[in-house]
């Protein structure tokens, strides 16, 4: 066999014929000397960190992103413990399945709305079932009385 049969690392069939079948040296990564461009199809040393240098930044991002959530998620639970800890005798109140109504009466752990002013009728729901209080009550054990001024065109009329 002729030493034009064996191809070197990084060269190919046409490489090998325009140097005249003799094998060319094949560069080593890194030996160019400073300034001057490594040769067409010599192997490039690795650059960046890799896998390493994009699993960091996203870690960091997923934790913080995480750490966010969970602050929040608290902030909403206090805010809403203090919500159903301060309901009180007369508050309007939305409840979680959309229903309004004026709070009776509070129990440890349920309360008694009246859901219908007409026919005074009155529904128990949990605590937990509280989604909202649109107004606060006087606060005292007095109910809240609304006050209509009449029209003095038909009172006198009577």
């Amino acid at each position: 066999m002729t030493d034009s049969m064996f191809l070197t690392l990084g060269q190919t069939a046409s490489d090998q014929m325009m140097t005249g079948g003799a094998p060319a040296a094949a560069p080593v990564a890194g030996t160019a000397a400073p300034g001057t461009a490594a040769p067409a199809g010599a192997p490039m040393a690795p650059q960046g960190g890799g896998m390493m240098g994009i699993l960091i930044p996203l870690t960091l991002f997923m934790v913080v992103l995480i750490f966010f959530q969970i602050m929040g998620q608290r902030r909403d639970k206090k805010r809403r413990d203090t919500l159903i800890s301060s309901l009180k005798r007369g508050d309007k109140v939305l409840t979680i399945g959309g229903q309004l109504g004026i709070v009776e009466q509070v129990k440890d752990n349920e309360v008694v709305l009246k859901v219908d002013e007409f026919s005074n009728a009155k529904a128990r729901f949990t605590k937990a079932a509280i989604q909202q209080v649109l107004e606060s009550g006087p606060g005292g054990d007095a109910p809240a009385i609304e006050v209509k001024a009449s029209n003095d065109k038909y009172a006198a009329a009577r």
